[in-house]
């Protein structure tokens, strides 16, 4: 069983908040202790030298359903858990099938949404107990947004 955690600090912009009332965060996913950018970036370094671990995390998108595999991308059916870090993603992002099998969340199959050729096939899967993993997004203030079918205002 891999472990998850969430950590978060506001953003130092003068306590900006948005329509929602919500602060600006950052948000860092770990696994295991490491952090999960990090992590992409040492397994992308041999096929994609300059351009690993280029990504940024779209926290606006991360509530309880999202980090469920609720929400995926209908056309790979996957979640998108990275994106470029210029913010866009359509410009490229990491995704991964997220299911809840019993009292487990599992994260597997990745895939770079422009990047076919990445082999990914060695990379996780990663293996959550869903308790601890439903404790961890709990605890940032936005992730309470239940899914109404769109995602909450932007806040970056």
């Amino acid at each position: 069983m891999n472990y998850f955690e969430i950590k978060y600090q506001p953003m130092n912009h003068d306590d900006i908040t948005y329509g929602t009332g919500f602060a600006e965060v950052n948000v860092h996913v770990f696994i295991d202790g490491c952090c999960f950018i990090e992590m992409v970036k040492e397994f992308e370094l041999p096929f994609a030298a300059r351009s690993a671990g280029m990504y940024s995390i779209n926290f606006y998108q991360y509530n309880q359903d999202y980090l469920l595999g609720h929400w995926p991308d209908l056309g790979i059916g996957k979640t998108q858990l990275l994106t470029c870090s210029c913010g866009y993603s359509g410009c490229g992002s990491l995704a991964a099938r997220i299911r809840v099998e019993k009292d487990c969340v599992i994260w597997d199959q990745f895939e770079h949404s422009r990047k076919k050729d990445w082999d990914y096939s060695s990379f996780g899967p990663f293996i959550f107990a869903l308790d601890e993993y439903q404790k961890q997004i709990e605890n940032i203030p936005f992730i309470n947004i239940k899914a109404t079918g769109a995602a909450p205002g932007r806040m970056g």
